[in-house]
């Protein structure tokens, strides 16, 4: 079941051999330089096991225009928290920061 495809005319969920999501395609998404839709994706990579839950600490933000692919954002986990009152901004991560 390596990258396993659920296709569903508008975007794509794709799957590694352990069932972790590891990409999402859409065709739906409309570029504002262009008012032009164009594919876009956000692959995710990087599993770990986190408080007892396994979750992805990576991810990217991906437009693929017609003369290549365009990543616009990067994301790395460095924490998390569930079911929190009182999220702490600090904590929260910005493109460009790594672990």
């Amino acid at each position: 079941m390596a990258n396993s495809p659920i296709d569903l005319d508008e975007f794509i969920i794709y799957f590694n051999g352990q069932g972790q999501l590891i990409d999402f395609l859409s065709n739906d998404r409309t570029a504002i330089a262009d008012m032009k839709q164009y594919p876009f994706s956000t692959p995710i990579s990087d599993y770990q096991n986190i408080n007892g839950i396994n979750v992805m600490t990576y991810g990217e933000a991906v437009w693929h225009y017609p003369d290549g692919k365009f990543t616009y954002g990067q994301f790395f986990l460095k924490d998390i928290e569930y079911n929190s009152v009182n999220l702490d901004k600090q904590k929260i991560v910005r493109t460009g920061d790594r672990k």
